[in-house]
């Protein structure tokens, strides 16, 4: 790729700069395996650049002896063996080192002309007075000591090995300091041990008593009674010796003599950065100086961790397992992140400092030409549609392209310096990284896919080839990323693949039958439900045409239903008879639904049939059911329709002897039982007939006949029969009749006036029963181009709740137990009214509230006939007003301008006997064939009919037409009684 080439410039382009000569000042002693690390890794990154390089080192050994010992004795040690020697750097390793510089610096010629080239490495922090670039360990006490306590809950302290050196006490002091804060915060951090400079003596008589698997965090050799030095292989031996105990440390070289981990400083990534930093003084010597802080992850050593039982999920994000077996060299690492910066330790090296800075370590005759094709090569980056980003060594991101930026969310700012690890989603395995770093680490491309999370949290499945870049020399200078979004395509893929898959699994397992049929019909496909629902197998249906198993009856409507699905191009289901394999039929039912192409062809149907015959058959059941209660209904109505006379009959001369034992008792205690056998006989009837009523209407027996009726009489007179009820309580009975009403030429309309009499007696009977007060009005008026009667009951009784009115029109059901009681009655009346209402094609509906009285109104179709033949008088006691109230919810139908109407009061006639003539009006009123029969019958009996002959004969005719249930002859009666003997107008 064209891209490593730029890398490859650095080293090439350096290389004819003078070889410089560099000293290497150690704090501790050459056998120390930290202090070797850093300085071999130094040397090979820096001759990445230099070749022919000169190193020169020297060792404080402050470890074994304090600094202010031989800090002057290394200085005239180094006075001398420089002395009249040129030196283009100087790398300090540790703070000792460091120390010295900056105590002798102005001392030692040696040091006066090394200039800016001085590089600082395994500092524990800024060092005042220290102006110089360096790397600082950054140690955490407060994450480590959060680690151990949470990896082991129940240790009861924590013992921390520390030395008496300068930096040692600054240990422990930090450590102290950090645990006391952390329980000053409420974490559970357990009591420190602090065991400084221990001998050997020391450390065994602690560890002997300490229980077992205390955790040990170690920061310092030890010594033995004659205080020689033990390196870190004896010091660990020493305390594996003395027991099982987890052994934690801030030092990644401690792994492989068997620590089990922490958040460790590693030497490599120190040295290289440490290299890298002098490299860049060489190249800048007027630029600012550089402080880099170290990347320490948290290492864990897998084999103490499974020796100690540590739970995967109590370690800290981003954990970096590495397998060393005890003192050996570090072996291969698993990663469980997703960034490429916790390569530790074989993939740290020369870190490469990015296009821009390249371009800065371009000098001569190349420096141009270098600068024309860095610039080429950016902009060709930034115009591709991949994402591009390229690292170093420790997999710091350097260069984005703006492809990447768009991917990843992140602006191009955002990205450098981050690790790819800022793209974690946490969905890939461990196996993956493993897998990848093997790869990268044998210097080989890894190319895969990877779910990655983008800067607003969601997700993105990208194609990613990583490319290790190597130095002439094959070490690592860094990774090239490129990155090719395939979300889209990944969805479309995963949901071909689920859809197939649950597809699949549909239909192999379905009981129902799936089928693909050709355009002509023929199955292309059968699940195998095929077997249990028609009984062939999948392969006998495939290019068979299904109509060869239809039943010849069905055919027209499966022909109707795919004519269906071609012409109008939706799906259609069909129940029909299939022939199954063992001669029977089988009842299914097929929903179809058609594939169309892009041309809006046929190209083939999806069917699914399933196997209704069971259901079928509890249709045909559930019919037949039907039939047979319906037929019981009728049954049942019919016999209590025709067995009406036979009930009655009876009851009638209970209630005519009880009349005249009333009538004609002497004894006023007998008069008062006759009365009341007499007004429970009533009451009694009156149940009955409304019963036998409500059964006619279910029996389909009661019939509407419309006749001739001048509808103001007919109110007129309906009103006359409750005056003596509403006077007794005290109230007001009103009859309003709109003006446009009274202003027709004719008041004769056609409809069943025995049928809309019961139906207003009841609700004129109901609104007395329920007012206490006040007083109760029925209107009417015409609608509908007088096509329509309207009438309205209003009262101020007691009124019903607005959630129960509903259930008011059920029989045998009243608002409440209470009004039951107190007002009596079954609860029949209104449902009668109601099934009349539908019978006559008319509507009627109740408003009302409670304590705000009732208004019913009753709507009925009819229309006017002829001109009244005379004039109409009210009855007496009748008031024709001009109001009428609005109903809440629905507007007056009646004409608000009703006024100037005169109050009329008709004589009453006094030709007939006046209980007579009223017996005979509510008997009109109310309808009841098994009333007239009884009521005619007291009429012939009385002395006051032998008077009379000619009406007698004419109770007698109403009375045998009553006894035939001759309605027409009724009727007849009826007018002539009304119209001869001066009763009210022929209605």
């Amino acid at each position: 790729m064209i891209i490593i080439a730029v890398f490859w410039l650095s080293p090439f382009v350096l290389a004819f700069a003078q070889e410089p000569a560099i000293l290497i000042l150690h704090s501790y002693s050459s056998d120390f395996p930290w202090t070797a690390e850093l300085g071999e890794v130094f040397q090979a990154t820096v001759r990445e650049s230099y070749p022919k390089a000169v190193f020169f080192s020297e060792f404080l050994q402050t470890k074994q002896f304090p600094y202010q010992q031989v800090a002057p004795i290394t200085a005239d040690f180094v006075s001398k063996k420089y002395r009249g020697q040129h030196l283009d750097g100087l790398y300090l390793t540790d703070d000792n080192a460091l120390y010295f510089y900056l105590e002798y610096q102005d001392q030692l010629d040696v040091l006066k002309h090394i200039g800016s080239s001085v590089v600082a490495a395994g500092l524990h922090d800024q060092i005042p007075g220290y102006t110089g670039s360096g790397v600082i360990e950054s140690l955490d006490f407060s994450r480590n000591l959060r680690a151990i306590a949470r990896l082991h809950p129940g240790a009861s302290t924590i013992m921390v090995l520390t030395d008496e050196t300068e930096l040692g006490q600054s240990y422990a002091n930090q450590i102290t300091m950090a645990a006391a804060d952390l329980q000053a915060q409420g974490e559970q951090i357990p009591p420190l041990t602090l065991l400084p400079s221990p001998s050997t003596d020391q450390l065994r008589k602690q560890l002997l008593q300490a229980p077992a698997s205390t955790p040990i965090l170690y920061l310092s050799y030890f010594v033995t009674k004659t205080g020689e030095l033990l390196t870190l292989e004896e010091s660990f031996q020493l305390i594996e010796s003395l027991g099982s105990f987890p052994i934690y440390s801030f030092w990644e070289d401690t792994l492989q003599f068997g620590a089990l981990g922490g958040y460790m400083v590693n030497a490599n990534q120190v040295g290289t950065m440490a290299g890298t930093l002098m490299v860049q003084r060489f190249a800048e010597p007027l630029g600012e100086p550089q402080l880099l802080y170290s990347d320490n992850p948290f290492l864990i050593n897998t084999e103490p961790m499974e020796r100690f039982s540590l739970s995967r999920e109590a370690l800290p994000d981003n954990t970096v397992f590495i397998d060393f077996e005890p003192t050996s060299a570090p072996g291969a690492l698993e990663n469980q992140s997703v960034g490429l910066g916790t390569a530790f330790p074989w993939v740290l090296s020369i870190a490469v400092l990015g296009i821009g800075a390249v371009v800065l370590l371009l000098w001569g005759f190349r420096r141009k030409k270098a600068v024309q094709l860095l610039v080429t090569i950016e902009k060709a980056l930034h115009t591709i549609d991949l994402g591009v980003y390229i690292t170093d060594p420790l997999g710091r991101i350097i260069y984005a392209n703006n492809a990447m930026s768009t991917i990843s969310g992140y602006s191009k700012d955002e990205l450098l310096g981050q690790t790819p690890r800022l793209f974690k989603s946490g969905l890939q395995s461990r196996e993956y990284y493993e897998q990848l770093w093997r790869t990268l680490g044998n210097h080989t491309i890894w190319s895969e896919q990877i779910i990655n999370r983008r800067r607003d949290g969601s997700l993105y499945t990208a194609a990613q080839t990583i490319h290790p870049v190597l130095s002439r020399g094959s070490l690592l200078e860094g990774f090239i990323a490129v990155q090719r979004d395939v979300t889209e395509q990944r969805r479309m893929e995963e949901a071909l693949r689920n859809s197939e898959i649950h597809y699949r699994l549909l239909a192999e397992n379905a009981t129902d039958m799936i089928s693909r049929h050709a355009p002509d019909g023929a199955y292309l496909y059968a699940s195998p439900a095929s077997r249990d629902l028609i009984g062939y197998d999948p392969q006998e249906l495939i290019g068979r045409d299904p109509y060869t198993l239809f039943h010849p009856e069905d055919v027209p409507d499966i022909r109707l239903s795919h004519k269906q699905i071609y012409d109008m191009h939706q799906s259609s289901q069909v129940t029909y008879r299939i022939h199954h394999k063992n001669g029977s039929w089988r009842w299914v039912e097929t929903t179809s639904k058609m594939v169309v192409d892009a041309h809006g062809d046929v190209t083939e149907i999806i069917a699914i049939t399933r196997d209704v015959s069971e259901r079928q058959q509890r249709n045909r059941e559930l019919i037949q059911e039907k039939e047979r209660a319906e037929a019981a209904d009728r049954a049942k109505s019919a016999f209590l329709a025709n067995m009406s006379h036979e009930i009655r009959t009876p009851l009638n001369g209970i209630i005519g002897f009880a009349s005249l034992i009333h009538q004609d008792s002497k004894d006023p205690a007998m008069a008062e039982y006759a009365r009341t056998i007499e007004r429970s006989g009533n009451h009694l009837l009156d149940l009955i007939n409304d019963i036998l009523d409500l059964s006619k209407i279910e029996a389909g027996m009661m019939v509407i006949r419309p006749e001739e009726t001048n509808i103001r009489v007919f109110l007129e007179e309906l009103v006359q029969l409750f005056q003596g009820a509403s006077k007794n309580k005290g109230i007001d009975l009103r009859l309003d009749l709109s003006q446009a009403l009274l202003e027709l030429d004719t008041m004769n309309y056609l409809f069943d006036p025995l049928r809309l009499r019961q139906i207003l007696v009841n609700l004129l009977g109901n609104a007395i029963k329920f007012t206490e007060h006040g007083g109760v009005t029925l209107t009417c008026d015409l609608a509908d181009n007088g096509n329509t009667l309207i009438f309205e009951v209003a009262d101020t009784g007691i009124g019903i709740p607005p959630e129960k009115i509903e259930q008011i029109y059920t029989a045998f059901n009243q608002v409440d137990n209470v009004s039951q009681r107190k007002f009596n009655g079954a609860g029949l009346g209104l449902t009668i009214s109601y099934r009349l209402t539908q019978q006559m094609e008319g509507s009627l509906r109740v408003y009302s509230r409670a304590g705000e009285g009732t208004t019913v109104r009753l709507q009925v179709p009819t229309f006017p006939l002829r001109k009244s033949s005379s004039p109409v008088t009210a009855p007496e006691g009748a008031i024709v007003t001009e109001d009428f109230p609005e109903i809440e919810g629905e507007p007056n139908v009646l004409d608000p301008g009703l006024k100037g109407v005169e109050s009329r009061t008709i004589q009453q006639n006094e030709v007939l006997p006046p209980d007579i003539l009223q017996s005979l009006k509510e008997l009109r009123s109310r309808g009841i064939i098994d009333e007239i029969i009884t009521r005619t019958s007291q009429i012939l009996d009385s002395e006051e009919m032998q008077g009379i002959p000619g009406f007698r004969n004419r109770i007698l005719s109403l009375h045998n037409a009553a006894v035939d249930w001759n309605i027409e002859a009724i009727e007849r009666e009826w007018n002539v009684l009304f119209h001869d003997w001066g009763l009210g107008n022929e209605g």
